[in-house]
């Protein structure tokens, strides 16, 4: 995995200026995804106007009652933004894990730099599937699964896209179809927010930069 963004090795040049986000220390990375998550649990006790009210909430959110609500849609997203950052963390810092000892490329740095890139795309993808999923709770049924499905499978597409972007990985057909079909698994209608938190979304995206990245290795061999 290339440390120096989009700077060309000839000219040394970055003509579309994110060389910053590859050179940037992964601890930084980390504190982006942390101040996501900070922000929004903050921003939930403030409207339910203290920690009492913001405690309902996130009960509200396990038990996917009652999320219509600013209060609840907040901390809908707070607790998605956790999750993303965990989930896609991990997965993310397990594909380079993956990658690297199949190509005896395997770097620790690496793997702590993909967990730290992971975390900070899943905190902020969490957060805006969170705000779908809390809203899709004012609607009915259909339109809820409809609403949920089409916005998570742009949102998770649109994060499979700035993910390999960033990380300098090839963009394929394959891969978006992937990361989008993960993001439709949020509009599975259910009564507990934990089921509605596209898992298989935040999974399948890593699982479409990792296929690129196989088949990056197959065609360089």
């Amino acid at each position: 995995m290339s440390t120096h963004g989009y700077i060309t090795p000839v000219m040394y040049t970055d003509p579309f200026g994110m060389s910053w986000w590859s050179e940037l220390h992964p601890g930084y990375k980390l504190l982006i995804g942390a101040a996501v998550i900070l922000a929004l649990g903050v921003l939930t006790v403030i409207s339910a106007g203290g920690i009492t009210g913001a405690m309902a909430a996130f009960y509200a959110v396990g038990s996917a009652t009652g999320t219509a609500t600013i209060t609840g849609v907040l901390a809908t997203a707070t607790v998605s933004a956790t999750v993303g950052g965990l989930v896609t963390g991990v997965a993310a810092a397990t594909s380079t894990s993956i990658i690297g000892l199949v190509s005896n490329s395997f770097s620790w740095s690496d793997v702590g730099d993909s967990f730290a890139n992971g975390f900070a795309f899943g905190t902020v993808t969490g957060a805006f599937s969170g705000v779908i999923s809390g809203i899709s709770y004012s609607s009915n049924a259909v339109l809820n699964a409809g609403f949920k499905m089409g916005g998570n499978a742009l949102l998770y597409g649109g994060s499979y896209i700035a993910q390999s972007y960033l990380l300098e990985s090839r963009i394929s057909g394959v891969g978006l179809a992937v990361s989008m079909l993960g993001g439709l698994t949020a509009g599975y209608p259910s009564l507990n927010l934990y089921r509605d938190i596209s898992y298989y979304g935040y999974l399948s995206t890593q699982g479409a930069i990792l296929y690129d990245g196989f088949s990056t290795l197959v065609r360089k061999h």
